[in-house]
């Protein structure tokens, strides 16, 4: 059976944000018995009347997320968009020797027009360092 879900590099080293076929995105809150333990990536704001209670857990055998606790929030589609276009920046940074502006001007010619000032260079220069050093 096919996973129900997507897998998309997150910010930090070996971090992954999931995203559920509804579009919104959860982070591993903890791994045990077999299940991943998922929180909504927006469950930890600093403003906590809008910290949403959205969960999830992801069965290792049948690898299909479950859906345990609704959100509070809504699907922000252009936040995963991002993700996904900042995780393709990383795998074409770590992949080639491309000067870091070349990678980051390549990918947001592809990525759709709501998104290109989600990601300035700037905020993912870092990010796409660490991913070449990584390799």
């Amino acid at each position: 059976m096919e996973p129900n879900y997507e897998k998309v590099e997150g910010q930090r080293v070996g971090s992954w944000n999931y995203i559920d076929s509804q579009g919104f995105g959860y982070l591993k809150e903890k791994e045990r018995d077999g299940h991943l333990y998922l929180r909504c990536k927006f469950s930890k704001r600093a403003d906590l009347e809008s910290a949403c209670e959205g969960r999830a857990i992801i069965s290792l055998e049948s690898d299909q997320l479950h859906v345990t606790k609704q959100h509070t929030c809504t699907a922000e589609d252009v936040d995963v968009e991002v993700l996904k276009v900042v995780s393709g920046m990383k795998k074409a940074a770590a992949s080639s020797q491309t000067v870091f502006s070349i990678v980051h001007r390549e990918a947001l010619e592809k990525a759709a027009p709501r998104v290109r000032d989600k990601i300035p260079m700037r905020k993912i220069l870092s990010s796409l360092k660490a991913a070449r050093r990584r390799t």
